[in-house]
């Protein structure tokens, strides 16, 4: 996700409407592009993302839905479950692979019914595939409809076909009674892809073609665990476009914690930013806390690179080390850690440092009466540059933001306004807070004289 300045965001929502009106555009390389952008807007894209699955349009409203499995708010759960009812049945198709990038015991009866009435055979496919990847996601309810589909004999050979793809996620014993109810080899290996069928795969996933990179992602998916360490290669080779990032993300999603876990040696050595991108996203998809506890060291190991001098040529711009630096702290935040606080801290106080939605709602969720003066600086800061005549068309929204934060954490901790906290502050810093969260109220004088009768 692209951040946003210390001075506030930019008109993030402007430009998402915008970029959106362009994913149905006739140009190829725009909508590719449009797609790629709100991509990476992540969260701050999904307000525009939404109102489009409304729209007249089937390719932006397709398109949206892919988008929305990337960014994986879950804001955007519902409203794809309300897309698998719609008479489109390449939409239908649409949404059932992005609901599969929710992982949660919910997103599996909507699939389920799918596979079991819909009346396209290709959106039964598309069911049964998503089913697969919430199995390999760990809700494990999810394989019940799919083996129903594979054990049926009057089922349609294409929809068996897919309902097979299951077998490369089940365990040892669990493939071999699989294999043996079918009539097949107890023990029979699964075939195993030719170095050049992956090779041919990751280079078609770079292809303008939709149907092209979309086979290729499938075949990546199920290739298992020995695709992630030529796919992470390929992503550092073309640390630049963002799309194929984007995609060989959502190839590591597809993947399942079951066969996840090979990335954390890759978060250890990666340089650029967007692969560095696409793995922190399929750390917090693995959700294995051990894991995600380890990207302190991928911040720490960022953090200096943000002073060095912009390296345009290798895509190492600051703002990009700063979306990774922040997903990582987003992700930390939620499992509630604080192992990275002074970072947090920093980016609230630095004038060089990048303000996204993503730390403003990590601070939110593990902040203390500790961090509320950092949140009074970084509004003071942005009193300042208004006063400097700085442009920032959503100022108030990003103030709004600063003192929901901040009310926030003292609702939490029950810290009252008057607390000598902020009594504390230098005289600049409590007229923030007091701008921030309103002029104090004064306790009562004790000595009040008693009227007389």
């Amino acid at each position: 996700m692209q951040s946003a300045p210390v001075g506030g965001p930019s008109p993030r929502g402007g430009e998402a409407a915008r970029l959106v009106a362009s994913l149905g555009s006739a140009e190829r390389a725009r909508a590719e592009e449009a797609r790629a952008r709100l991509t990476a807007l992540g969260a701050r894209a999904v307000p525009a993302l939404l109102a489009s699955l409304d729209g007249s349009c089937p390719v932006a409203r397709e398109s949206a839905l892919e988008i929305l499995s990337l960014i994986r708010d879950p804001r955007g759960r519902e409203p794809i479950v309300a897309q698998l009812h719609d008479r489109d049945p390449r939409l239908r198709q649409a949404a059932a692979a992005a609901l599969a990038a929710f992982p949660v015991a919910a997103s599996v009866p909507p699939l389920a019914r799918l596979l079991a009435r819909d009346a396209s055979l290709e959106v039964r496919c598309a069911a049964v595939r998503g089913l697969i990847e919430l199995f390999s996601a760990g809700c494990e309810e999810a394989i019940r409809s799919v083996l129903g589909a594979l054990f049926d004999p009057a089922a349609d050979p294409a929809l068996r076909a897919a309902a097979s793809g299951v077998i490369a996620h089940l365990q040892p014993r669990e493939r071999e009674e699989v294999l043996a109810r079918l009539g097949e080899r107890p023990g029979a290996a699964l075939p195993a892809r030719e170095p050049a069928e992956v090779r041919k795969a990751l280079a078609d996933l770079a292809s303008p073609l939709p149907e092209r990179w979309k086979t290729a992602l499938n075949a990546l998916t199920h290739l298992g665990h020995e695709v992630i360490a030529p796919l992470v290669d390929e992503m550092v080779w073309r640390s630049q476009d963002a799309v194929y990032c984007a995609r060989g993300a959502m190839v590591l999603r597809g993947l399942g914690p079951r066969r996840l876990r090979g990335v954390a040696e890759h978060l250890e050595r990666v340089e650029d930013p967007l692969p560095l991108e696409a793995l922190v996203d399929a750390a917090g998809a693995l959700d294995d806390k051990p894991l995600i506890y380890r990207l302190r060291g991928l911040i720490q190991r960022l953090r200096p690179r943000l002073s060095a001098p912009p390296d345009l040529s290798a895509s190492r711009r600051p703002d990009d080390l700063e979306r990774v630096i922040a997903k990582s702290h987003l992700l930390l935040a939620r499992t509630g850690s604080r192992v990275a606080i002074d970072d947090l801290r920093d980016a609230l106080r630095s004038p060089d440092r990048s303000l996204s939605a993503e730390i403003l709602a990590a601070v939110e969720m593990i902040g203390t009466k500790d961090e509320i003066p950092d949140l009074v600086a970084a509004w003071l800061r942005e009193d300042e540059r208004e006063e400097a005549g700085a442009p920032g068309a959503d100022r108030e929204v990003f103030r709004d933001r600063l003192r929901g934060v901040a009310r926030t954490i003292m609702k939490r901790d029950r810290i009252r306004s008057t607390n000598r906290l902020f009594a504390a502050l230098p005289p600049p810093e409590r007229r923030a807070f007091e701008r921030m969260h309103g002029v104090p109220r004064r306790p009562a004088a004790r000595g009040r004289a008693r009227s007389t009768r």
